[in-house]
């Protein structure tokens, strides 16, 4: 069963094999499996694409982590083909799977 958090990130709680470090994200085409964790993800994706985070300097861990959720979230729904995405992910060195 899948279920989606307020982020609309997806957890997968019928797979115990998915665990904390693998999110399910909406995305063109539907839902995207990205392999990998926030702070990963985040690393790769800011550092290839300039993604921001509008985080207020004293945010607590959570919500940097919410901020950059949802920057990643924006920019995975910006293109305007799965395979346009797919293209971008695969030079970010990230792996993913459809769900």
């Amino acid at each position: 069963m899948k279920n989606a958090n307020s982020n609309g990130i997806h957890t997968n709680t019928d797979h115990p094999s998915l665990s904390q470090d693998r999110e399910v994200w909406d995305a063109p085409g539907g839902p995207l499996l990205l392999n990998r964790d926030l702070p990963y993800v985040w690393k790769h994706l800011h550092a290839l694409y300039g993604l921001k985070a509008t985080t207020p300097p004293d945010a607590d861990c959570e919500t940097i982590h919410n901020t950059r959720r949802q920057a990643i979230g924006r920019w995975l729904n910006s293109f305007a083909s799965r395979d346009e995405l797919k293209r971008a992910l695969e030079a970010a060195d990230l792996a993913i799977s459809p769900c």
